[in-house]
């Protein structure tokens, strides 16, 4: 029923059906109970075959640590899901104990899932109102539990609260799991900036979000900056850390060939190219850039405006922007053609205020492309603000200009400043975003010896010059 709900989009009298519904919706839950505490009493026992194991010395008390990643989205192209696919290939070839686990149609089960993940057979699907892209999958609870009991996970982490994640918060509570919750995704926020901020569903998700995440052990969210503004929200500031993410800096990379291939591949003109990379929604502060692009395109003719991603703004996107030859909506673009896009590109110019860290500013600086980014969000603290990119004030456009005129400026006349932000954007990835590091420190596996970690990034520097 409250699937029914979800489907149905929200409107002032749904929320009194929706109440109407609950006694139906508790009532069908109560058959359910049995069976969970049946399943709990079953841990238990598993749990004491384990102490005597140990007390025999037959358990292993220092097996690798196995993990269980739970998530909605894994063969998307937003950050969350290449992020878990670059940690699931990682942790397949160190051949560490961790599995990924979601619901994917069969046609969209591809090589770039890695080996290690699990897929739950969906029984339900629907897309979210005002997400049209967002479709949301609904496996059987039990044969999820049937998947998964034999895996005995050490602890659980779950980058989603839609379905997959609150089936993985309650397989941990009946297993009695240590679990970690991520905050990805600023789900409150985004629906304001999509369906204003005094509709009631706003406080609705904000209650379901804050009480998702509370029920963990832990939290980690993108930056500092999200603790405090989690804080303010009324989320303990106790369970709260950071989750950095990484990235594979051996493929997004410098390329001095790469705008010539962005010329031949988009029909893209010779010129000074800025990009925006990511979904294209409202919410991503995208009208704003519009209004800058504009501004500053008028004093220089041969700048071009490049928004790599798709989404449910596109279309009237295109429909305002139809007038100015220098925008040009590139649409999908596949991933491996991604670090193409970014290095062919001089400027990441990304206003977006809702994104708790920002992906794509990341991907942008390991291929050597300084970001401009808001003052509000996550990207900010990825950036080293005057060296690798700045951090500029969205609620002031004609300080955004400034900037672009200036920084056009320093490109069409080569300037060593310009370069020095190109370099000072690579070396901000490789010494602060390495994957190794990040999967170790969820795993919890020994750090690699220092003599082996010297011989391999020598060997790292040797291949990217």
């Amino acid at each position: 029923n409250f699937i029914n709900f979800l489907i149905s989009g929200y409107s002032k009298g749904d929320l009194s059906k929706l109440i109407k519904k609950v006694p139906s919706t508790i009532s069908g839950l109560i058959m359910y109970v049995p069976v969970l505490f049946a399943l709990k009493y079953l841990n238990k026992d598993i749990e004491f075959q384990k102490e005597v194991m140990m007390y025999f010395n037959v358990y292993d008390s220092n097996h690798k640590k196995r993990v269980l990643w739970f998530t909605d989205t894994i063969a998307d192209l937003n950050g969350v899901s290449v992020t878990l696919r670059n940690l699931g290939w990682l942790a397949h070839n160190r051949n560490d104990s961790l599995q990924l686990i979601s619901s994917v149609p069969v046609e969209e089960m591809d090589v770039h899932l890695p080996p290690n993940y699990i897929n739950l057979e969906s029984i339900l699907h629907f897309k979210l109102p005002f997400y049209e892209n967002l479709t949301i999958k609904i496996p059987s609870f039990f044969k999820m539990i049937d998947a998964l009991y034999t895996l005995s996970p050490d602890e659980i982490f779950i980058s989603s609260p839609a379905p997959i994640g609150l089936y993985g918060l309650i397989f941990s509570k009946i297993f009695n799991i240590k679990c970690t919750t991520i905050y990805h995704t600023d789900f409150t926020q985004q629906a304001s900036n999509i369906i204003g901020k005094d509709s009631p569903l706003i406080d609705i998700i904000e209650k379901y979000t804050r009480w998702f995440h509370e029920a963990s052990e832990r939290i980690l969210v993108p930056t500092n900056e999200y603790i405090d503004i989690l804080t303010r929200r009324g989320f303990s500031k106790y369970k709260m850390g950071v989750f950095t993410r990484g990235i594979d800096s051996l493929t997004f990379k410098p390329d001095n060939e790469a705008q010539g291939l962005l010329e031949n591949k988009f029909g893209i003109p010779h010129g000074i190219n800025l990009l925006y990379a990511g979904r294209v929604s409202k919410d991503k502060n995208i009208d704003f850039l519009i209004e800058v692009f504009n501004t500053v395109s008028d004093k220089n003719s041969s700048l071009n405006l490049l928004i790599a991603g798709d989404g449910p703004y596109w279309n009237t996107l295109r429909e305002k922007t139809s007038y100015n030859k220098n925008i040009h909506l590139l649409g999908h673009i596949p991933h491996s053609d991604l670090p193409e896009v970014y290095a062919g590109s001089h400027l990441l110019v990304f206003p977006s205020e809702t994104d708790t860290f920002g992906m794509v500013v990341l991907e942008a600086q390991s291929c050597g492309t300084p970001a401009l980014v808001s003052n509000i969000g996550g990207p900010k603290e990825i950036i080293k603000h005057t060296h690798s990119g700045f951090v500029l004030d969205t609620r002031k456009q004609m300080i955004w200009v400034k900037k672009l005129n200036e920084l056009v400026h320093w490109i069409r006349e080569d300037s060593s400043q310009y370069h020095a932000m190109r370099i000072s954007s690579r070396n901000n990835v490789i010494n602060n975003y390495d994957n190794n590091r990040i999967l170790d420190n969820f795993l919890n596996t020994p750090a690699i010896p220092e003599k082996d970690k010297v011989a391999r990034d020598t060997d790292y520097m040797r291949e990217v010059g």
